[in-house]
């Protein structure tokens, strides 16, 4: 599903930013459009970025703990 979306986002990029190139299309405001149009898919693609780091601290966290059981006292409520 979340795969899905991503290439959704992805087609529709393609698609608004060929439709509003300024080199392809000489309406007054396309270049205004074309620059938001970039804005927010670099938005999108920097919060996927962001994202994937902060998974990537969470796995650093677990693999540098000196025990699982560390870990979990740290991070989990052991009354569960």
């Amino acid at each position: 599903m979340l795969e899905q979306n991503r290439l959704k986002i992805h087609i529709n990029y393609i698609f608004q930013s060929t439709k509003n190139d300024p080199d392809l299309n000489k309406k007054s405001d396309i270049k205004e459009r074309f620059t938001q149009i970039n804005q927010a898919y670099n938005q999108l693609k920097q919060r996927k970025f962001h994202k994937k780091v902060e998974e990537e601290r969470q796995f650093d966290k677990i693999s540098s703990a000196q025990s699982v059981e560390e870990f979990n006292d740290k991070y989990f409520d052991s009354t569960l």
